[in-house]
């Protein structure tokens, strides 16, 4: 794939308790998040803008309200990107 997805996380990101992917593309600076039907199928990706270079991807709840959150490294930058989950 020429974004060059270097990272993945699986969780259900909007909370219908399905299974959603998040991969992170290097080369094309974003996420790109594909929400899941619950059948094995995902609607079309979206794209998310993170900074210059995403390489690490990871899940946890950084502000204490229950909900996973998601942290990224911006490689090129030298620095990390937290999106708390609405």
């Amino acid at each position: 794939m020429e974004d060059g997805p270097t990272g993945l996380v699986i969780g259900d990101f909007n909370g219908d308790g399905k299974k959603d992917i998040l991969v992170a593309n290097r080369n094309s600076a974003s996420l790109t998040l594909l929400k899941g039907n619950g059948n094995g199928t995902f609607k079309a990706p979206k794209s998310i803008d993170v900074g210059s270079g995403p390489t690490s991807i990871a899940l946890a709840d950084f502000n204490g309200d229950g909900k996973k959150d998601v942290v990224v490294n911006a490689f090129f930058e030298d620095a990390i990107r937290v999106l708390l989950q609405a």
